[in-house]
């Protein structure tokens, strides 16, 4: 055996095998990895010990790990070291079912069904809205607490855990936890989380059964852990060579990556699409983004949006959305109907009619949301930033400085230096298509005086504001700059 257990999984077993005992145990620390009879000899400390107890006690044996202790009033070490070594042989026996599975390319269900075995209760594996596995022996009960979450609204969730709920980090967390949860009905359970290399959010789940989870069980649920993660990769691989994942191929784009495109023609001839049809992403996450059981549950909420693709990425929900046959707005509204102002941002990008071009669709969503929860706005577009999205990223762009008229950094060098208005006044006018009176307007001046400004401007620099070329150049560093 080469997981590492606690003195937590001993009293489980003895419990478990109706052994009398007390235990007087604190630490959950992962570091027995079996139990040796006590000598004088200078002992191993990941192992615990097994000894008689003193002659004035009132047990007869005692098994210890630092601190902790179990107790046994009636049964002799050899006894004791016996039961043990009963449950090393099945912990061994478990693990080495785990790898036999994967091997010869075995599914969930026989995973959850080994573990059982030790893990007597309810198993599930999910993702998002979606029952992957669920273990045989306690599939009606599996499948009926299944049935109770997917019954929540996102309103409903909401109020029985509210956002700011603490509870959340640990529905959230990588490593495996105990909690009492109202989205069961109040049933203790096991959770662990991991990210698949396709980006899918897989959550494990154990219900209580006969016996409440100790500490021990973590180390199980561990194990159990890398075993789906190792199955779920494997099947991935195998499934890739023949068909592209869907999720794998909208969160490649999502994260930036290039589109191949056979793998995109696939993806249009599965769902239906073609190429050249309207297409828009929305992204939907917490204002305060963070990897919650509410984001699952939004997942779950969109995936009715009709013609279109739900992704759970980093986070957030994108949804990637066909705009053929319908107003560009209906998406929309229905999305903004399903989301809670209060506690959701809501971005879209533009619409494109080219597929392959969907990681820059996504670029735009996440830069329409940045500017959504700064702005503390439920919904943005793209369209409502583009215009100082672009001049900010040319503004940051080495090259495109080189290309600005060196009379405009003359001019804002001298406003500079002697507090005049002569760039400002240059670039409203040509702004406003070189209408001297709505230039005069806008910068509370008379006429006469704007038209003495610009003289002067032409003297500086020499300027012949006369050129249609020469002014566009202007404007254009002005946008620049």
């Amino acid at each position: 055996m080469t997981m590492p257990l606690s003195m937590w999984n001993y009293r489980d077993w003895f419990r478990s095998g109706n052994i009398p005992h007390v235990f007087s145990i604190r630490s959950t620390e992962n570091t027995i990895y079996g139990v040796r009879f006590h000598t004088h000899q200078e002992i191993d400390g990941n192992y615990a010990l097994l000894s008689e107890a003193s002659p004035d006690s009132e047990y007869r044996t005692i098994l210890s790990h630092g601190d902790d202790r179990i107790f046994f009033r009636d049964l002799s070490p050899f006894a004791v070291m016996n039961e043990i070594s009963r449950m090393h042989r099945l912990i061994a026996h478990w693990e080495k079912k785990l790898s036999e599975i994967n091997l010869t390319h075995g599914s969930l269900t026989e995973l959850l069904d080994e573990s059982t075995k030790v893990l007597n209760c309810p198993l599930t594996v999910s993702f998002c809205d979606r029952l992957l596995a669920v273990s045989t022996q306690f599939e009606k009960e599996s499948r009926a607490l299944w049935s109770h979450y997917l019954q929540y609204s996102l309103e409903d969730l909401i109020r029985v855990l509210p956002a700011d709920s603490s509870a959340y980090s640990q529905y959230a967390s990588s490593d495996p936890v105990l909690i009492h949860t109202p989205v069961y009905q109040g049933r203790q359970c096991l959770l662990s989380n991991f990210t698949t290399e396709n980006g899918k959010y897989i959550r494990i789940t154990a219900f209580t059964n006969k016996f409440p989870f100790s500490p021990g069980s973590l180390h199980f649920m561990r194990r159990l852990t890398d075993a789906i993660r190792q199955n779920i990769h494997d099947h991935d691989e195998r499934y890739s060579a023949r068909h592209v994942d869907l999720h794998a191929f909208f969160s490649g784009c999502a994260a930036g990556h290039a589109i191949d495109r056979a793998a995109a023609l696939q993806v249009i001839h599965r769902l239906g699409w073609n190429c050249n049809d309207p297409y828009t992403v929305f992204k939907i996450a917490l204002k305060h983004p963070s990897d919650t059981l509410l984001i699952d549950k939004l997942y779950q909420t969109l995936r009715s949006v009709p013609s279109s693709v739900s992704i759970r990425y980093n986070h957030a929900v994108y949804l990637v959305c066909n705009c053929s046959g319908s107003a560009s707005e209906q998406p929309a509204d229905q999305i903004l109907k399903k989301a809670s102002a209060r506690l959701f941002s809501v971005s879209q990008s533009n619409i494109t009619t080219d597929f392959l071009s969907l990681p820059q669709l996504f670029l735009q969503a996440d830069e329409a949301f940045l500017h959504a929860v700064q702005s503390e706005t439920f919904f943005l577009s793209f369209a409502e930033i583009m215009t100082d999205y672009v001049l900010q990223r040319i503004h940051h762009n080495a090259q495109a400085e080189t290309l600005i008229h060196p009379a405009v950094r003359f001019l804002q060098e001298e406003d500079h230096r002697n507090q005049t208005q002569y760039a400002r006044s240059l670039f409203e006018w040509l702004r406003l298509g070189c209408n001297y009176n709505a230039a005069a307007k806008t910068l509370d001046l008379h006429r006469n005086t704007l038209v003495s400004r610009l003289d002067r401007i032409c003297t500086l620099t020499g300027l012949n504001l006369n050129d249609p070329a020469v002014r566009e150049s202007l404007l254009l560093s002005f946008l620049l700059f």
